[in-house]
């Protein structure tokens, strides 16, 4: 039996301003972050710094998860266990298709840890990119 914490307290990030973070194995820390226009597109990077973490998105959902009817977007590092930097970008035209119906929009970022044995700490720094309204969505790199 996998049994998944969370605290279910929502964290506001603030553009271009690194947050640090522990999440506990098997848990999930949750955040929002505001896009201002659909001419926006936010990128989203995790820097993992100790143990495994996963990123998933939504603008629906405050609570994003790993289940498939309860994010929109997800981004994971290749290789688990690794503390390599990895980044998204969803343009505001793919937020747009996925919910965010009027903007300014909150977008809800939720840091998922996966390992079965420790917590993982990392950094997860929101920034917008001004793309005129054009653009597509960056795989994870």
């Amino acid at each position: 039996v996998v049994t998944v914490t969370t605290n279910r307290a929502i964290t506001t990030l603030a553009i271009d301003q690194p947050f640090q973070g522990v999440v506990a194995r098997r848990a999930y820390d949750y955040f929002k972050v505001a896009v201002a226009t659909l001419q926006s597109s936010l990128k989203l990077t995790l820097s993992p710094t100790a143990g495994s973490s996963e990123l998933y998105v939504s603008c629906t959902n405050e609570y994003p998860s790993y289940k498939v009817d309860e994010h929109e977007f997800t981004s994971r590092n290749s290789h688990p266990n690794s503390v390599a930097t990895f980044s998204s970008v969803i343009s505001g035209a793919s937020l747009q298709a996925r919910g965010c119906d009027s903007f300014p929009a909150d977008v809800y970022v939720a840091v998922y840890n996966n390992a079965t044995e420790t917590s993982s700490s990392f950094v997860l720094t929101p920034s917008l990119i001004n793309n005129g309204g054009g653009g597509g969505d960056v795989p994870p790199q």
